[in-house]
């Protein structure tokens, strides 16, 4: 779903092994085969940092749904003023909260809705 498989394909909405997830595309939630909970964490080069966490089901007989938290961060940016010299540190973060449904209207045909709402963190002159 979120994890780097899902980031390396490029944020790839149709995937035939399962790999995308309903936060990209919410058709995709009726096609959850389990309860699942999925956690993914990654500390990058540069300060960068990425936290994620989804929560899916299938609705039985043909529907899904989906939740979840994506957090991405900076931190440890370093502040210049117009001359070049150090000023301070900044850092931002930036989080989504998602929920998906999707419902498949028959073997090759599924549809969803998701809403989606963004938080940003960001340094005081921005």
């Amino acid at each position: 779903g979120l994890g780097a498989r899902s980031l390396t394909m490029g944020g790839q909405i149709a995937d035939v092994s399962g790999a995308a997830s309903p936060y990209f595309n919410p058709a995709l939630a009726p096609f959850q085969p389990v309860e699942a909970v999925e956690l993914s964490a990654g500390i990058l080069p540069f300060g960068r940092e990425f936290q994620t966490v989804q929560i899916g089901a299938p609705l039985k007989p043909r529907a899904g749904v989906a939740a979840g938290v994506v957090h991405l961060g900076v931190s440890d940016i370093d502040g210049r003023d117009a001359s070049g010299a150090p000023t301070e540190t900044y850092s931002a973060d930036e989080t989504a909260f998602f929920i998906a449904f999707g419902i498949r209207m028959s073997d090759r045909v599924s549809g969803g809705a998701g809403l989606r709402l963004y938080r940003n963190d960001l340094f005081r002159s921005v």
